[in-house]
């Protein structure tokens, strides 16, 4: 498996740094450091709501984001490889064929923000202004990635199996991701029995003390 992008480490730019403080004066804002974008780059993407407040209400708003989500991976050439919506956040593997992940995550999150306070009648924002885009450059990182997601169902106490939950790209019939193959499949199914046998090891050892 191999991903085609040039290297991310000469695409970084880095802020100044900040003016010592002084009598009278204050410190010099500083921005954050731009998205390292990529054309041919796969990101693992996860977006949280603010003050853990609930993404996806109702049936209408997962069916909605679905349709969304195909929406953006046509309008900003992306490719979904994997997806999983939760109750206050959302994973996404996606690789863009331009640089084009910020864009497209502005896009994806103004949409679905808007129509879920339409729907709702709330006002003002509903995600973290900064969400997490980690660049996946190998194969068993790539792998570690499908395992992830897939398991957050789980971890969640969603569903006992990742294929009961149709809100993913494991479960999801092929409705926004392509369906996993059997390679993939195995592994994530060994991914998530080691995960939720931690999880229990951790959780009896906690009932213990």
């Amino acid at each position: 498996m191999s991903f085609r992008h040039t290297s991310a480490t000469n695409l970084c730019r880095f802020p100044a740094r900040p003016e010592k403080l002084s009598a009278g004066r204050y410190r010099r804002y500083v921005p954050r450091p731009p998205r390292v974008q990529v054309a041919g780059g796969l990101y693992h993407v996860t977006q949280r709501s603010t003050d853990q407040e609930i993404l996806f209400a109702d049936l209408y708003d997962r069916v909605g984001f679905e349709q969304l989500l195909r929406r953006t991976a046509t309008r900003y050439a992306w490719e979904i490889h994997d997806y999983c919506q939760l109750t206050n956040h959302f994973h996404l593997l996606v690789l863009t064929r331009e640089p084009t992940i910020a864009v497209g995550m502005q896009y994806l999150n103004a949409r679905h923000v808007e129509g879920y306070n339409g729907r709702h009648g709330r006002r003002g924002t509903l995600v973290e202004g900064r969400y997490g885009a980690e660049l996946v450059e190998t194969e068993q990182h790539y792998l570690q990635a499908r395992g992830y997601i897939a398991f957050n169902p789980v971890g969640a106490g969603l569903v006992r199996d990742p294929a009961d939950w149709s809100w993913s790209g494991f479960g999801g019939g092929g409705k926004v991701a392509p369906r996993p193959d059997e390679r993939m499949k195995r592994f994530v199914r060994a991914y998530c029995a080691r995960r939720a046998t931690l999880r229990d090891m951790a959780l009896r050892g906690v009932s213990g003390l």
